[in-house]
């Protein structure tokens, strides 16, 4: 069962390709949520805005790190950072959900 003990560059390499994209679609998303709410609850925070910036920087080292798999330094700064990602994405999460009912009230 070797499989699942390696460090595959190839598919760390896909993943930081989706966290790329995924954290430029957070931005574009963030920018126009944060001018169309602007009075809503945490609006003026921007929190998909940090969040996809977030995400970009951990897919950007994704790629570097599917590319040079041996590189520790990178794969450990990798997986660091994909959990500080998870952390900012679930606290955009939370000011979104804190933000929307707060919207619909003052309306």
């Amino acid at each position: 069962m070797a499989c699942c003990t390696e460090y595959n560059g190839r598919v760390v390499s896909r993943i930081g390709a989706a966290l790329v994209v995924l954290g430029v679609l957070s931005v574009r998303l963030g920018i126009v949520g944060v001018t169309t709410f602007l009075g809503a609850g945490f609006g003026p925070v921007g929190a998909p805005i940090w969040s996809g910036v977030m995400v970009f920087i951990t897919g950007c080292l994704g790629l570097k790190s599917g590319k040079q798999p041996t590189h520790k330094c990178a794969r450990t700064g990798f997986l660091t950072l994909s959990i500080f990602s998870v952390m900012t994405s679930l606290i955009q999460w939370v000011t979104s959900a804190w933000a929307v009912p707060s919207y619909c009230i003052s309306r």
